[in-house]
Order: structure tokens, then sequence, then C-alpha cells
């Protein structure tokens, strides 16, 4: 404990370190509420993430979901887009 003025077990020096404490003490409080919200925010993501690579995993043990994979063919974007171009032209 660090005193400001006088003596060591001078009054004086107890209350001066006092009202130091006590002003540092609202900003601590305003910094533990933003450390609990930002560790809220990463406990979150965290689950989220787990929770994300389990449901990978348990896709990829999957056989039948990993030959359908592999023999997908995807659409051409050409023709999907078509349709949708000429839409607009009745309108």
């Amino acid at each position: 404990m660090t005193t400001t003025s006088g003596t060591p077990g001078n009054p004086g020096s107890i209350d001066a370190t006092t009202a130091l404490l006590q002003a540092e003490l609202p900003r601590l409080e305003e910094h533990q509420q933003t450390l609990e919200k930002d560790l809220a925010a990463v406990t979150e993501r965290l689950e989220s993430v787990r929770a994300a690579l389990s449901a990978l995993r348990a896709l990829s043990l999957a056989p039948h979901l990993q030959e359908a994979e592999r023999t997908a063919v995807p659409a051409p974007v050409a023709e999907a887009a078509a349709p949708a171009a000429q839409d607009t032209t009745d309108l």
C-alpha cells in the first residue's frame, strides 16, 4: 500500500489512500463488467464453433453423404440466371 502524505500509520495517509482506492473502484468495476461481457461473447462463439465442428465431424463419418457429395453435379450458373433475366422483361 502506498502512502501519499505523512508517515505510515498516520491518519492522513490512511485517509489519502482510502480516497485513492475509492476513486479507482468505479473504473475497476466498469472494467470488470466489460471483461464479463467479452467473456460471455467469447464463450458463446466457442460453443457455436464446437457445435459446428461436431456436426461436420458427424457428417464426415456418414458414408452415404460422402458418396453423394462426390457424385453431385452442380447446376450451371448461366442457365439458372437466364430465366430470372427473362422474367424482368415481362414487367
